[in-house]
């Protein structure tokens, strides 16, 4: 049995992060003009979840900031089903493991699983 010809390639994959994710962030925040919702005060909800997103903590820390420059009150609220064992423990520890500590995003880590 003969082979067939073989070629050797190269693939270059372009990169798809971003060079500046923080100022992308807050050029986007300030786009969505969330000043117009965002009251001194309002108690403003960010869902938290285990989806393995990248950069999570620096995005999260971003938009707590963001929320806190406009008066409002950033908490993140546990949003991950029955990771973290279905319990508020259990997601607590597993949004730590992630870098979503309070210390770590600046904003309030509120686990209520049921």
């Amino acid at each position: 049995m003969q082979l067939p010809r073989m070629v050797k390639i190269r693939q270059h994959f372009p990169g798809l992060g971003l060079a500046d994710l923080t100022g992308e962030l807050n050029r986007i925040l300030s786009d969505a003009k969330l000043q117009n919702d965002i009251k001194p005060g309002m108690l403003v909800g960010i869902t938290a979840g285990s989806r393995g997103i990248a950069n999570i903590s620096l995005i999260l820390r971003v938009l707590a900031g963001h929320i806190r420059s406009l008066g409002g009150r950033p908490v993140l609220l546990a949003a991950m089903g029955s990771h973290g064992g279905g319990n508020p423990a259990g997601e607590a520890k597993l949004l730590s493991s992630l870098g979503l500590t309070e210390r770590d995003t600046g904003a309030e880590i509120i686990c209520s699983a049921q």
